[in-house]
């Protein structure tokens, strides 16, 4: 699975990365950045890249074991590891921290895609 382009973010001391064509907007309010998707607003603490041609693997069964929300599969960016999320269903813990924000609504301005 390759040939996409992938948007990656660093939250929660990790690395996520989310099909870009499923990315509506990118907003920056107050000090929180927002990735917004049909399905949900991710939470990031930055944005690292859009990568284009991120080669992306089938995320293995015993993932599972480890991760139990939907994924999409695995890849690399910089030497570290990226967890390629459906953007379909995102991970609750990326959602939690939206909605535990700092009380900024949607109404503000900010930095959009």
């Amino acid at each position: 699975m390759s040939g996409e382009e992938y948007v990656v973010l660093e939250s929660h001391d990790g690395l996520w990365g989310v099909d870009g064509r499923s990315v509506r907007r990118l907003r920056r309010t107050g000090g929180q950045l927002t990735v917004e998707l049909a399905a949900g607003a991710l939470a990031a603490d930055r944005l690292l890249a859009v990568v284009p041609g991120l080669t992306v693997v089938p995320a293995p069964g015993a993932l599972a074991r480890f991760w139990p929300e939907a994924a999409y599969g695995l890849a690399v960016y910089g030497a570290r590891p990226v967890l390629v999320i459906d953007p379909a269903q995102p991970p609750s813990m990326l959602l939690a921290a939206i909605e535990g924000g700092d009380g900024d609504d949607e109404r503000g301005g900010g930095n959009e895609r």
